[in-house]
């Protein structure tokens, strides 16, 4: 049983950075808000 829900888990520093990364790649303007969830996808 998980005592803390999914989004307030930790993320590994590699699958952050991986995340991060391909974020930085994208094309965009203005704020974006990226939740845990859709960091740990990206990381992988």
């Amino acid at each position: 049983m998980r005592l803390i829900p999914g989004k307030y888990r930790a993320i590994e520093a590699c699958t952050l950075a991986r995340a991060l990364w391909r974020l930085a790649l994208e094309e965009g303007r203005g704020v974006r808000i990226v939740e845990s969830a859709e960091l740990r996808h990206l990381g992988r």
